[in-house]
């Protein structure tokens, strides 16, 4: 599951690192390399003394994109699982999207169509763009966005063909608070 690095030339200009945050970071490491195929980076990993996982960091494959997993906490960052709204999606390329979606089917995630986040899907789905994709909720509720680019259109020869529609979800009653 993990990937060991020993890179003392870290770059960071300029990159862009996204953190997600979970109900229990060691759970969805492991749950996001069954499901996902994703990497855990072990010496990135933070335990405290009760033995909670406190971050973590992970590819999306051995070559792939960063992001990092933390905890709940506070009244600043929660879980779409707790707060039942997710304001943001991550978008992964894969090269075999059959292969992705089948493993992620058999690992049991639940798996929707990109037009509306709701509705449940067989395959991957064809887009305007030309990328075949599937939404996949993980075990906190992000959104992952899975593509794999088969035709390489230039937008102005992409077909969108419906109203862009909003993703049903919970009042934002929390932005009064601010």
């Amino acid at each position: 599951m993990a990937v060991k690095t020993a890179s003392s030339e870290r770059v960071y200009e300029g990159l862009v690192v996204p953190h997600l945050v979970y109900e229990n970071v060691g759970v969805a490491t492991k749950w996001l390399h069954e499901c996902f195929g994703f990497h855990e980076i072990e010496e990135y990993r933070k335990v405290g003394s009760d033995g909670t996982v406190y971050h973590a960091e992970m590819l999306t494959s051995k070559n792939g994109s960063r992001f990092l997993l933390g905890p709940t906490g506070g009244n600043i960052v929660e879980s779409p699982r707790r707060t039942g709204r997710d304001g943001s999606g991550m978008h992964v390329y894969v090269s075999d999207i059959d292969k992705h979606f089948g493993r992620s089917i058999k690992a049991g995630v639940q798996v929707v169509a990109a037009c509306n986040g709701t509705e449940v899907i067989d395959r991957p789905e064809m887009q305007f763009y030309g990328d075949l994709v599937y939404w996949a909720l993980d075990c906190d509720q992000h959104y992952w966005i899975f593509h794999q680019q088969v035709h390489d259109m230039k937008p102005a020869d992409w077909k969108w063909d419906r109203p862009l529609q909003p993703i049903p979800r919970a009042p934002l009653a929390y932005l009064h608070e601010i």
